[in-house]
């Protein structure tokens, strides 16, 4: 019989299995960019709100043709942009 916690957990919209004597929830959780973490989806996530540096704020990892120049790096570094058009 399942316990009262598992029961409200399950009214909630949260996805319960019970298999071998153990619970198991699932959550479905969207990816948030800028949290830190990778989630799917995301190329990079770096965590801050800089949308100047190797990640974007869209989770993308910074390239020439993006649109955004980087002003994390200088020149000579790998990477370093003097402008970015947005054109390939």
């Amino acid at each position: 019989m399942p316990s009262s916690k598992m029961l409200m957990a399950c009214l909630f919209g949260v996805l319960c299995v019970s298999a071998c004597n153990e619970q198991v929830v699932v959550r479905e959780t969207e990816a948030t960019c800028g949290n830190g973490s990778i989630e799917a989806g995301e190329a990079c996530d770096d965590g801050n709100d800089v949308n100047t540096d190797g990640c974007t704020l869209a989770c993308t990892v910074a390239a020439c043709g993006d649109g955004t120049t980087r002003t994390d790096l200088v020149a000579g570094d790998e990477g370093f942009e003097g402008c970015d058009d947005g054109n390939d």
